[in-house]
């Protein structure tokens, strides 16, 4: 109970004077896991409880950034993201801080196919990454974003909100080439989705087609 004591006072007075930088913060958790690893094992903290802290801590330096801003190139303005909910938050800071990208090189080569399309389907949008990006890139066009989560579809409707993008039809549904119905659950610490079982559906309750080329023409 002493060590433990001890352990959160001097965790207290790290956070204090800890740099809201991925440099430093993995330093000192690797300075703590090494810690961890030299104590009795009586007393040893287990590593959930080392990442719980470190979740904690990247939340309480990161929370204060309310928008992620990608600059898509010099000459066109800067897309913007909302930050201010925890998942946002935590799905951009600190893995993409400091001019990191988010799976660099696929956004990169889409932002260079997508420059010359004029039509784009995002399929499983989830925030509304590509969405937002296919929206800016590509003047004219059109761009289709279908998500299944009702959180996560709030999100991408506020992201693609945030930049003004009269482009984009987005739509709260699942996407497959057969009807069903699924059930899915949310990853209580990365908020993924996983599809837990499938089943037919009665004709009676049977899910919307969707003709593409009609809504193509109807947008």
């Amino acid at each position: 109970m002493l060590l433990s004591r001890s352990f959160h006072c001097h965790l207290s007075l790290c956070l204090r004077f800890l740099p809201s930088n991925p440099f430093y913060i993995s330093i000192f958790f690797a300075n703590l896991n090494f810690m961890n690893l030299k104590l009795n094992t009586k007393f040893a903290y287990p590593y959930s409880v080392l990442s719980t802290l470190k979740r904690k801590i990247i939340r309480f330096l990161y929370m204060r950034k309310k928008k992620y801003i990608f600059n898509l190139s010099n000459d066109k303005k800067p897309i913007y993201f909302s930050t201010e909910d925890l998942y946002s938050n935590s799905w951009f800071y600190p893995r993409y801080s400091n001019g990191k990208i988010h799976e660099r090189n696929i956004t990169l080569k889409f932002i260079e196919v997508a420059s010359s399309a004029r039509c784009f389907f995002d399929i499983g949008a989830n925030i509304g990454w590509y969405t937002c990006i296919a929206c800016k890139c590509m003047n004219d066009g059109m761009v289709f974003s279908f998500e299944m989560d009702m959180d996560n579809f709030a999100l991408l409707q506020r992201n693609v909100n945030l930049n003004d993008f009269t482009g984009a039809r987005v739509y709260h549904n699942a996407v497959s080439d057969t009807i069903g119905l699924v059930k899915y659950e949310r990853c209580e610490q990365s908020a993924d989705l996983r599809l837990t079982s499938k089943s037919k559906l009665d004709k009676a309750n049977s899910a919307q087609r969707v003709n593409l080329t009609k809504l193509i023409l109807q947008s």
